[in-house]
């Protein structure tokens, strides 16, 4: 990471389901700032480039024996090279890789947020970092 800080925005709600059950509902975006370890291409010397993920999350849990249980989670990442291995890691678009990488849906993960749903799984492209 680029430095400490993971700039984030979404909001927390909560409900009560018709069997009585507590839903809490978390829906964010998560903005990482990265750069290559090793061997990154520098934009001048000395600053290397840094990629730009974005990941909106969205869970829903419920309290049950004291602690609080997934009940579902959605994500979508938008940046990342979408060809890596699905292998629980996030994979950063960088620069160079960004011609090979295949063409995918477009996105501004900063506009107004709209239903998860919306948002293509795959190959996504930030139209802003």
């Amino acid at each position: 990471m680029v430095t400490d800080a993971v700039k984030s925005r979404g909001t927390m709600t909560y409900e009560v389901a018709p069997s009585g059950e507590l839903l809490v509902h978390a829906d964010y975006t998560f903005v990482y700032a990265v750069t290559k370890k090793h061997g990154g291409w520098e934009i001048v010397p000395g600053a290397p480039e840094a990629a730009r993920v974005i990941v909106r999350r969205q869970v829903t849990l419920t309290p049950s024996h004291g602690r609080l249980t997934l009940r579902g989670s959605e994500r979508r990442v938008v940046n990342a090279d979408c060809r890596a291995p699905e292998d629980g890691y996030v994979h950063p678009l960088y620069h160079a890789a960004t011609a090979k990488a295949p063409k995918g849906a477009s996105l501004d993960p900063y506009a107004k947020p709209k239903p998860i749903e919306d948002i293509p799984a795959g190959c996504v492209t930030a139209t802003r970092t």
